[in-house]
């Protein structure tokens, strides 16, 4: 009898961020370094290095990839501004004032240690008075003030 695997009670995240592997899958034609390139030079308006350390884990926001895709020459001109794009990410947490650690691995594209190390940084907080850790009940609550502020700072280039 095969093992089935745990199911988590999940909802679908409004936007997954994509990785620069992603991102040469949508522009073809493009090696790492030229994604960097266009996010250094700002024609990949939104992305952001979420990782710790001296270590870059780049994301981009997926609508990013789509609208140089179609206007490479003026994707300067992407029309959404910072804010519109933090809120579209983070629209299914509604008004909650937080987000649990496994619906952000989600958005953020990454493992759930590294989430944990975020938060173990003090790079994302947790609401006061709740405790998190391994399993299944074991998700954080983490603010969506510390997400935002996380990004903002984060922010490339």
């Amino acid at each position: 009898m095969p093992a089935t695997q745990r199911q988590f009670p999940i909802d679908d995240p409004a936007v997954v961020l994509a990785s620069v592997a992603t991102a040469r899958h949508h522009l073809r034609g493009y090696n790492e370094d030229a994604i960097l390139d266009l996010i250094e030079s700002g024609e990949l308006l939104y992305a952001w290095n979420i990782g710790l350390g001296p270590t870059r884990l780049v994301r981009i926001w997926p609508a990013c990839l789509e609208y140089y895709q179609k206007n490479p020459a003026s994707a300067w001109k992407f029309p959404q501004t910072e804010d519109q794009v933090l809120s579209e990410m983070l629209r299914r947490v509604g008004d909650k004032p937080f987000i649990r650690s496994y619906a952000l691995r989600l958005i953020f594209n990454c493992s759930a240690t590294h989430i944990t190390n975020l938060l173990h940084a003090g790079a994302l907080r947790v609401l006061p008075n709740t405790t998190w850790g391994r399993g299944p009940s074991g998700s954080a609550l983490i603010t969506i003030t510390s997400v935002k502020q996380f990004l903002v700072e984060r922010r490339l280039p």
